[in-house]
């Protein structure tokens, strides 16, 4: 999901690894501000090439993280990501990610697991997968969707992206179409 972090991040590169690490004094996702103005999260992050084709990341957050739709934020929270991303081939490229944020304000933990593929089609299209199982509150939330990314040769900035997308929770069911179209300069 597409993300504003306010504060400071510093990426320094040593060897074969980056880290990267920071504050945070607001997150705002485009649909909700997720911190309050006052708020500070700590930020680390390691990323690390373990051969030719996979590559290793690490990503904490500590602090106010956003509580969402809960209002305000999590005093003392922390967020943990793992992601592991292997090039199978010239054309595949698979993905595995694990994330865990603790909620002391309801005595709850969410855990995220999701795993991605993208083929390569051609020079201008590339198909997508994804598989997201989320738990938090005893509720499992599954979605999977399959779509393109599609970049017409005309303009090179843009990438028109359609997708169907199955989910399922606890309220029950749906399937949904999903176009977006992102524009780089």
């Amino acid at each position: 999901e597409p993300f504003t972090l306010y504060g400071t991040l510093v990426h320094i590169g040593l060897g074969e690894t980056f880290i990267s690490a920071g504050t945070v004094h607001r997150t705002n996702t485009g649909f909700d501000n997720t911190t309050l103005p006052l708020s500070e999260t700590f930020i680390i992050g390691l990323t690390r090439q373990v051969g030719e084709d996979l590559v290793l990341d690490y990503d904490a957050l500590i602090g106010d993280i956003g509580a969402g739709n809960l209002g305000g934020t999590i005093d003392d929270s922390y967020y943990h990501m793992l992601s592991a991303t292997y090039r199978a081939s010239d054309k595949l490229e698979l993905g595995f990610t694990h994330i865990f944020q603790n909620n002391p304000l309801l005595d709850e933990h969410a855990s995220v697991m999701r795993q991605t593929a993208y083929y390569v089609l051609n020079d201008t299209t590339t198909l997508g997968q994804r598989y997201e199982n989320s738990r938090q509150f005893s509720n499992v939330d599954e979605t999977l969707s399959v779509g393109l990314n599609y970049m017409p040769r005309a303009w090179s900035n843009l990438t028109i992206r359609p997708e169907i997308r199955w989910g399922k929770n606890v309220l029950g069911q749906q399937t949904e179409f999903f176009m977006d179209a992102v524009v780089t300069f």
